[in-house]
């Protein structure tokens, strides 16, 4: 029962994955807004933007943001991460291409150079990590074993570092926007890996059986 129920938790989160994965494919797709488009219409729009601050990471610190502070023509002034040839390039006083969905900026362009913000949602990263983590506390728990209770505390702690985990590789393989197809293999790759070295653990730790 407790393996049947693993496998729709994670069915169901790789299922929520792929849905978040093309809705933010659709959120790069929607097409450029025309003259006769209303406020509120699904349609990006070009805005000009200009650069009021550079900030780069300190030496001494491990951040690899480099961070332009935009001054918007119908919105307040935003903060961007963008990639540092795109940061080296731009100066203070400078004007960005700016291309706006819904009232938020997704991209910013500057003579060649473009940088997409962080589009990945993070509740919907969030659930997917839960529900796979879940998964697999279940797949991992024999309630037959008679170390089970141990077994059980041990597949929750690791249970919880798998969530971490798996929202960071969701947020990083939405945003990266490969086909779906090597995205999806990527990512149960990645799941079996896990699962695998999960199970090493708790298994070898607990029964010395590897």
């Amino acid at each position: 029962m407790l393996v049947v129920l693993g496998l729709a938790l994670t069915v169901l989160g790789f299922v929520r994955f792929t849905d978040t994965f093309e809705e933010v494919r659709d959120h790069y797709a929607t097409p450029a807004c025309t003259a006769a488009a209303r406020p509120g219409d699904d349609c990006t729009r070009q805005e000009s933007g200009r650069v009021t601050r550079k900030r780069e990471p300190a030496a001494d610190s491990d951040s690899t943001s480099y961070l332009l502070t935009v001054a918007r023509e119908t919105a307040p002034t935003e903060e961007y991460d963008v990639g540092k040839p795109f940061f080296d390039d731009v100066n203070p006083g400078d004007t960005v291409d700016l291309k706006v969905l819904h009232g938020k900026v997704f991209e910013l362009d500057f003579h060649g150079h473009r940088s997409q913000t962080e589009t990945a949602p993070w509740a919907s990263c969030a659930l997917i990590g839960g529900l796979i983590a879940g998964g697999l506390v279940l797949l991992l728990t024999d309630p037959r074993r008679r170390q089970a209770l141990d077994e059980l505390f041990m597949a929750v702690v690791m249970a919880v570092v798998v969530v971490g985990l798996t929202l960071l590789a969701a947020m990083s393989l939405v945003s990266f926007q490969w086909p779906l197809v090597i995205t999806l293999v990527v990512a149960a790759v990645c799941w079996a890996g896990v699962g695998a070295l999960c199970r090493i653990i708790l298994f070898g730790e607990f029964s010395g059986d590897f």
